[in-house]
């Protein structure tokens, strides 16, 4: 089991004009931990017209530490639905993070979201355990994700970031990405800053999914095969391959070893 301390940003009450402030959290955050979250938070943005239809998620490490999770900390912020939704942080550190392999959507599974503040509510200290038996997606990874997942890769590697267009995120979304996440390389998954929707780039995120009108995941594919890589590194080609020896056939622990064995130096050049 995994220990983690937790917080909730946003309205307390609903209504025209109500701030949005952190309204709660366990006795393990600190001041300075507060003030980092709410500005992750605030980073976010706001979210679109019509509200969050699908709670979406951020992973990105923190700056400050807390006695309470000695060493260095990861926040997964979960954004929840409405027009006025919550943000629920879970505190965690790197040590903990790694056995969810810093793959938020693994670790979002075991945790109680909370979608809506009662008065009264308190926040305490939690537990969550990982399994690395459970499936990361469903369905499975399978030949149907070569040509977005390893080519989105790709172009993460070559230019260091990778951002995908998308009005509002759903299911299909939410999996291509978390099989991106499970597909870099560990070196690369250290220090990712993600987020599963953001309406704002306010937060320096590596792999996003940013908000756009009129944007699907359907055309994500079709946006990758537009793209022109050009030329690049050798090794960031070997890596590729050997992702695609193993995504297509459903074999994520064999995706696994190659992403702690190799870590090709992202970019382009010889």
């Amino acid at each position: 089991m995994h220990k983690f301390e937790q917080l909730v940003f946003g309205a307390a009450t609903t209504g025209e004009g109500v701030a949005r402030s952190v309204i709660g959290a366990s006795p393990g955050i600190r001041s300075e931990i507060r003030e980092e979250i709410a500005r992750l938070c605030e980073g976010w943005g706001t979210p679109p017209a019509l509200g969050m239809e699908k709670p979406a998620l951020m992973s990105l490490p923190l700056k400050t530490t807390t006695a309470a999770l000695p060493g260095r900390l990861w926040a997964v912020i979960r954004v929840g639905r409405g027009l006025s939704p919550l943000f629920h942080a879970v505190v965690l550190t790197d040590n903990s993070y790694t056995a969810f392999l810093r793959n938020p959507f693994s670790l979002a599974r075991g945790i109680d979201w909370i979608d809506e503040w009662k008065p009264g509510l308190r926040l305490e200290p939690g537990q969550v355990a990982s399994d690395p038996t459970r499936p990361l997606v469903t369905p499975p990874a399978g030949p149907g994700d070569l040509g977005l997942v390893d080519e989105a890769l790709l172009k993460f590697l070559i230019e260091g970031k990778l951002h995908l267009p998308i009005e509002r995120p759903n299911a299909d979304s939410d999996r291509c990405l978390s099989l991106l996440i499970a597909c870099l390389p560990e070196n690369e998954r250290k220090n990712l800053r993600f987020a599963s929707f953001a309406p704002h780039e306010g937060n320096d995120y590596g792999v996003a999914a940013t908000g756009t009108e009129n944007c699907h995941f359907a055309g994500w594919k079709r946006m990758m095969s537009a793209w022109l890589a050009g030329d690049y590194r050798d090794e960031v080609e070997q890596y590729v391959e050997a992702i695609r020896e193993h995504l297509p056939r459903g074999d994520m622990a064999g995706v696994t070893r190659v992403t702690m064995r190799v870590s090709p130096k992202p970019g382009r050049g010889g």
